[in-house]
């Protein structure tokens, strides 16, 4: 590689840091404390986009309504077919495949360590990709929530 398409790599690199650790702090700023990170799953696999997601969403108590909200099923089964393809490729079985994601998670990334270099460990998912599920609709959720509020606003007497 010469020396000038090295410099434009690094350029490229610095700026796509410098964008995302920007992004970051700005959605810190306005408030949301929690960020889906978003990367596109082909060759080109510099292209992410940060989503903000609203504390509520993250910190509902109710575990049917926040996997709702947080799209769980959906995450939870890209999850899946992403260890399915890591444990193919690799040629290792499913069990260490999670087992390597999950140290993984644990360990800072080189952008960690150079966008939050007082940082030691990676920060952990904030909602586990295995919310609990008790048969309860969404609907159902939402409507005992309400139920619940009703009853904690009543003045009692």
């Amino acid at each position: 590689m010469g020396i000038r398409r090295r410099a434009e790599k690094i350029a490229r690199s610095e700026l796509a840091n410098a964008y995302a650790k920007g992004s970051l702090d700005h959605c810190l700023a306005e408030g949301f404390g929690f960020i889906r990170w978003i990367a596109a799953t082909d060759e080109g696999t510099c292209r992410c986009c940060l989503v903000p997601l609203p504390a509520s969403d993250v910190q509902e108590e109710d575990p049917v309504i926040r996997d709702n909200l947080l799209d769980g099923e959906f995450w939870r089964g890209e999850h899946d077919a992403g260890v399915k393809i890591l444990a193919k490729t690799e040629g290792i079985s499913v069990k260490k495949a999670r087992s390597l994601l999950q140290l993984a998670i644990t360990s800072p990334t080189p952008s960690e360590r150079h966008l939050y270099s007082n940082r030691e460990i990676s920060l952990p998912p904030s909602v586990p990709l295995d919310a609990p599920r008790d048969g309860r609709s969404f609907s159902e959720a939402v409507a005992e929530k309400a139920l619940k509020n009703a009853r904690n606003r009543r003045p009692e007497g």
